[in-house]
């Protein structure tokens, strides 16, 4: 990112990224560079245009640069695919905030069978259109989607809203849960990751009750819990020691 915040920042969940995530698999974090209609003079990177910072929830989108970086990320996948020889099965995509709806629009958008998308922070873009922009294979993708209540910048009501129309879009179930504080919860979101190897994709959707618009210790925990059943339990015949690379793309 162009500031030293945002530097960072990506510097900080880097730091997590490789202790939750990287024992499982390689991770690729992405980064954008154009700037955006509602502040161009700052020095922000942004993955597509934003024309107005109000309204969030209503304001009109901009399709075509939204999904011009969805097919930027499909590129990045193909690349994964062609020239290092990671399945799309062993592929999996997401992001936090605005990465997190470009990664919403890359499983919309997906002609492959990807490993799993994840969505941390973020809204559905184009929600007027997600019947009309998903592939035949998008349903067949799991989703981790996962939202913290106390975040202002998008409220937990709206993401749960988008979290439920994308659903319905897909015409997957819905599995709401609140924070895994304990063994059973645990054991809960694994049962589910194993059903969605075994072919039954769905949305899970994940609240936690302290967590701002931001990441968290306790959310990426539970995310390389589901890593871990999609990818395969180390030591078992499914271990990324032992079956095809596997890639994670942060975007």
């Amino acid at each position: 990112m162009g500031t030293e915040m945002g530097q960072n920042r990506v510097y900080e969940m880097a730091k997590k990224w490789g202790f939750w995530i990287g024992p499982l698999a390689a991770y690729r974090g992405v980064l954008p560079s154009r700037t955006f209609t509602a502040a161009p003079e700052l020095d922000v990177p942004s993955w597509f245009d934003i024309r107005t910072f109000k309204d969030k929830e209503t304001r009109e989108e901009d399709e075509e640069s939204i999904t011009r970086a969805a097919g930027w990320v499909h590129g990045f996948i193909d690349h994964e695919i062609n020239e290092n020889g990671i399945p799309a099965e062993r592929i999996i995509v997401g992001g936090i905030s605005q990465g997190g709806a470009v990664a919403c629009c890359t499983l919309l958008m997906a002609e492959k069978k990807l490993g799993g998308v994840f969505i941390l922070s973020s809204s559905a873009p184009l929600r007027g259109k997600l019947r009309e922009l998903k592939s035949e294979m998008a349903s067949s993708i799991p989703i981790f989607w996962a939202h913290g209540h106390q975040d202002i910048s998008l409220r937990f009501a709206f993401a749960l809203e988008c979290a439920t129309l994308l659903a319905e879009a897909l015409g997957v179930k819905l599995v709401i849960s609140e924070e895994p504080s304990d063994e059973t919860a645990k054991l809960a979101l694994e049962k589910g990751a194993e059903e969605e190897v075994a072919g039954s994709a769905g949305l899970r959707f994940m609240g936690y009750k302290s967590l701002e618009h931001s990441f968290s210790v306790e959310e990426l925990r539970d995310l390389s819990v589901w890593f871990r059943q999609l990818l395969g339990k180390p030591g078992s015949s499914s271990d990324p020691g032992h079956a095809p690379g596997c890639t994670c793309v942060v975007v």
